[in-house]
């Protein structure tokens, strides 16, 4: 085997990150509509959750270990959207409102993307209160929408992981037509 390949850490994280890369592809090749692959750097560590138990417009979701029965993880989604960021936070906050969650915009982040808006909310599951915070990108009439969540009690031990994937996001390859 390669010597690159005998740190079994630094080899962990390359399966992961090609995994990863893989299945971001793969998302971006089945939406037709889609120009570009997006991707993100996982925590070190997370692992894949399995796609098929994932909505549609989800890509892509890892799972971290948290000290309760609900795992932080990181997701990162899209949806089609032609307009702008501030059109886009209102209809969000307008279901987040429904539902009886109050979404705070929390100002923006550097992505290797492109500058996100991140927000953030609040809500009551079976498991406890669960913060959920957004970065949320538009490019080429698409809301790409990294979001991560872990019981509130839990959400500053895995704050600044989850920081550091958001800042990681990225256009990956150009899909084929």
């Amino acid at each position: 085997m390669n010597k690159l390949f005998n740190n079994k850490k630094l080899f962990s994280l390359f399966l992961c990150g090609f995994i990863l890369l893989s299945s971001l592809i793969e998302g971006a090749e089945q939406d037709k509509k889609e120009s570009k692959a997006i991707a993100f750097l996982p925590p070190q560590g997370w692992r894949l959750a399995d796609k098929i138990s994932l909505p549609k417009h989800v890509l892509v979701m890892v799972v971290g270990k948290g000290a309760h029965e609900y795992p932080p993880s990181i997701n990162l989604g899209y949806d089609h959207f032609n307009g702008t960021i501030k059109e886009y936070l209102k209809i969000i906050k307008d279901i987040n409102a429904s539902q009886g969650c109050i979404l705070k915009e929390l100002g923006t982040i550097n992505t290797k993307a492109g500058t996100a808006t991140l927000c953030q909310f609040d809500e009551k599951t079976p498991w406890g209160e669960v913060r959920q915070m957004h970065a949320i990108l538009l490019k080429e009439g698409k809301a790409y929408i990294l979001t991560a969540s872990a019981l509130k009690e839990e959400f500053s031990k895995f704050h600044q992981d989850f920081f550091k994937s958001f800042e990681t996001l990225h256009f990956a390859t150009e899909a084929s037509p």
